[in-house]
């Protein structure tokens, strides 16, 4: 699983197997204050995304890919925010 936002500033970062991937230091330490310290949710059949969605509901920005489980409705880009 994976999920890359781009985020209001135009700072690009993915959430891989819960953990944030960004070539902005600074960025990558903000996102990583997101993050539950008892990771994600088991109820959770998507937790990349689920990082992705709070991270541009915190910080602004869109998703610009996530990888899909077999629960995630597929929706065309442009609808998933």
């Amino acid at each position: 699983m994976g999920a890359t936002v781009q985020l209001s500033d135009g700072t690009v970062a993915m959430a891989e197997d819960y953990t944030w991937q960004c070539d902005n230091p600074a960025v990558k330490v903000l996102l990583s204050t997101l993050l539950d310290p008892w990771g994600p949710l088991g109820s959770d059949p998507n937790p990349d995304l689920t990082l992705a969605q709070r991270a541009i509901d915190w910080l602004g920005g869109k998703i610009l890919h996530f990888d899909p489980t077999e629960t995630d409705e597929i929706l065309p880009p442009g609808e998933w925010n």
